[in-house]
């Protein structure tokens, strides 16, 4: 509104102040809490990354494992065989 048609009384513009004042406060307190919100989104995907890796380091000791197991029944299978024979 144009102050020259209707005044702002006094009391009203110390309130609208007061307002501002607190509307800048959060305005402020909002802009830290995106940074925030930010820098855990970034953290979250390294986070996701290094889940990957880790799952992906997983699978191959799995697999070694697998294939350590597999010479181990292949050897004691060899042995069993060679035991039966030698009697």
């Amino acid at each position: 509104m144009n102050e020259a048609y209707r005044p702002i009384r006094r009391e009203c513009k110390e309130e609208f102040e007061k307002l501002h004042k607190r509307i800048d406060k959060r305005d402020k307190l909002l802009g830290e809490q995106e940074d925030r919100l930010q820098a855990h989104g970034e953290s979250l995907a390294r986070m996701s990354e290094d889940v990957i890796h880790v799952t992906q380091s997983i699978s191959g000791l799995t697999k070694a494992l697998w294939g350590v197991t597999g010479s181990l029944l292949a050897t004691l299978f060899g042995f069993l065989i060679w035991y039966v024979q030698s009697i």
